[in-house]
C-alpha cells in the first residue's frame, strides 16, 4: 500500500466521520451551529480533495474564476505513450526483417536478393501489422499483488 492510497482512505474516512458525526447530531438534536458547518465544510474537503486530486483553479486579471479539472492530461499520456509502444514494435519488425536479410547476405555472394518466399511473408506480416497497428493496450498497474495477475 503506497502513501498516496493510505492518504486517500484516511481522508475518505475522516471526511466521511465528520460528515456523519454532523448529520447525526441534526438528526438527534435538531441543531447545526457554526460548529456544524465547520464540520460539513471540512468534511466536504477532505472527502472532496481525496477524490478530486486533479484540479487547477486559475484567477484572471478581470475578476473570472476558471476551475480546470485534468484528468484529461493523464489519458492524452496514455494515447501517446500507446502511439509510441505502436511505433518501437513496428520498428522492431523492421529491424528483425534487416537483419535476416544482412545474415542471408553475408551467407550467399553479394549480388544475392532475399528470396520470393521470404518477401511475401514479410509483406504478409507488414499487412497484418497494418490492420492491427491502430490498437495498442496499455495495462496500468497500482498494486505489486495484481502485476503478476495483468
Amino acid at each position: 500500500m503506497t502513501i498516496k492510497d493510505i492518504a486517500f482512505f484516511a481522508g475518505l474516512f475522516l471526511g466521511s466521520t465528520l460528515l456523519l458525526s454532523t448529520t447525526y447530531v441534526f438528526v438527534k438534536r435538531q441543531a447545526f451551529g457554526l460548529g456544524g458547518v465547520v464540520l460539513i465544510i471540512f468534511g466536504s474537503f477532505m472527502v472532496g480533495l481525496s477524490i478530486w486530486t486533479s484540479f487547477e483553479f486559475s484567477f484572471k486579471k478581470d475578476g473570472s474564476i476558471t476551475a480546470k479539472y485534468t484528468q484529461e492530461i493523464k489519458e492524452d499520456l496514455g494515447e501517446k505513450t500507446a502511439d509510441i509502444n505502436g511505433n518501437i514494435e513496428f520498428l522492431k519488425l523492421k529491424i528483425a526483417e534487416l537483419s535476416q536479410d544482412v545474415a542471408a547476405l553475408k551467407i550467399a555472394n553479394p549480388k544475392a536478393a532475399p528470396s520470393k518466399e521470404l518477401v511475401k511473408s514479410r509483406e504478409v506480416k507488414e499487412q497484418e501489422f497494418k490492420r492491427n497497428s491502430d490498437y495498442s493496450i496499455l495495462v496500468f498497474i497500482k498494486m505489486l499483488k495484481k502485476k503478476q495477475r495483468a
